[in-house]
């Protein structure tokens, strides 16, 4: 399975270069899917000065724009929508529009799962895509918000493996029986990122997964891919 995340599409940082490496890589190595846990879009108006870090203002052209440019390499991409995605809905009622919704409805390689949170199950092995709503990227370390993620969750409703979008680090952690991953992210740092102090670690992760005879897991083992300026 390879896995990206924070695409942060339509930014001046974001890299498609490397998200068309990723993709190579993952057929190279024979993934069988991919799943994104939002940002799939840099969204707009999410601060002031905004504006000046997107390539465009139309969400018609951001609609367009990914559909014609994203990659095609035979994969299927499953994918939730991140904060991020969320501020074309919060948009005056002429202007709204669920962009990975129109994406999805104009590609059959991309399924729409969803604004930040779903699920996916493998026989018995549940995946979770998470972008959480109450983001911390200021967090004094990378594992704070990942810890506090897998303690939220009651007994009996544990994923098998979580995936965090968000926050555009890598770290991986495995508690209460989770295999868990901040996934990193698919784009530069910019100009504001820099002034608000956080980080872009931009690559992507491959799982490898091993059910036993029953559909549960058995054994994962992962590979980070760091891909660098």
């Amino acid at each position: 399975i390879g896995v990206i995340g924070d695409t942060q599409l339509n930014s001046v940082g974001a890299r498609s270069d490397h998200l068309s490496a990723l993709y190579d890589i993952f057929k190279r190595n024979k993934c069988g899917l991919v799943l994104h846990p939002g940002d799939f879009s840099d969204g707009i108006g999410r601060y002031k000065g905004h504006a000046a870090e997107l390539k465009s203002q139309y969400a018609e052209e951001v609609v367009e724009d990914i559909i014609l440019t994203y990659p095609r390499v035979g994969i299927p991409t499953y994918f939730i929508g991140g904060n991020d995605d969320r501020t074309y809905l919060d948009l005056k009622p002429r202007y709204r529009r669920d962009i990975c919704a129109q994406v999805a409805r104009h590609r059959k390689d991309l399924h729409y799962l969803g604004l930040n949170h779903a699920r996916v199950k493998f026989k018995e092995v549940v995946v979770e895509l998470n972008h959480p709503r109450n983001l911390n990227r200021g967090a004094y370390t990378a594992s704070a918000p990942l810890q506090k993620l897998v303690e939220c969750y009651q007994g009996g409703s544990k994923p098998d493996i979580l995936l965090v979008g968000g926050y555009h680090r890598f770290y991986s952690t495995n508690q209460r029986g989770i295999k868990a991953f901040l996934v990193g992210a698919v784009a530069d740092q910019t100009a504001t990122m820099v002034t608000k102090r956080h980080v872009s670690y931009c690559g992507g992760l491959i799982l490898d997964i091993e059910l036993d005879s029953k559909g549960q897991l058995k054994d994962m083992s992962w590979t980070f891919v760091p891909l660098y300026r």
